[in-house]
C-alpha cells in the first residue's frame, strides 16, 4: 500500500505536488512582482509629493509670520542685560533709556542693573 497522503507527500513527511506549488512564488503572482511594483509606485508618489512641496515652498515663501494670532500673543525674545536670560518682550520688565528700551526678566534685575550702572560696575 501507498502510505503517501493526498498532497503527494511520502511517509517521511515531505510535501510534494499541489502544496509545494501553492506556497511557491511565481513571477507575476500577487506576492511577487506586482507587490514590489506597488511599493515602487508608492515610493515614487511620495518622492513626487516631497518635490512638489519643496517647489511650492520656494515659489511661495513664508512671510515670516506662520500664524498671526500666535505671533500677536507672543513677542520677540530679548536678552536681559543684567543676567543674560532671554525673555519674551511682552512679559519682560521694560525700561526706557536714551538709546532705546532695555528689557529685564524681573524688577530685581532691572534695579540691580541700574545700581551697577550708578556705581560704574
Amino acid at each position: 500500500g501507498d502510505i503517501a497522503g493526498r498532497d503527494g507527500g511520502d511517509a517521511a513527511g515531505q510535501v510534494g505536488g499541489d502544496t509545494a506549488e501553492r506556497y511557491s512564488r511565481r513571477p507575476g503572482s500577487r506576492m511577487g512582482g506586482s507587490c514590489v511594483m506597488g511599493l515602487i509606485r508608492i515610493l515614487l508618489f511620495v518622492a513626487a509629493g516631497i518635490a512638489l512641496y519643496g517647489l511650492f515652498r520656494k515659489l511661495f515663501p513664508s512671510s515670516g509670520r506662520e500664524d498671526p494670532i500666535e505671533d500677536e500673543r507672543l513677542g520677540r525674545l530679548v536678552q536681559d542685560p543684567n543676567c543674560n536670560v532671554y525673555v519674551d518682550s511682552k512679559e519682560a520688565v521694560r525700561r526706557k533709556v536714551p538709546d532705546g528700551d532695555l528689557f529685564f526678566c524681573s524688577e530685581e534685575c532691572a534695579e540691580e542693573f541700574f545700581e551697577k550702572a550708578k556705581h560704574g560696575a
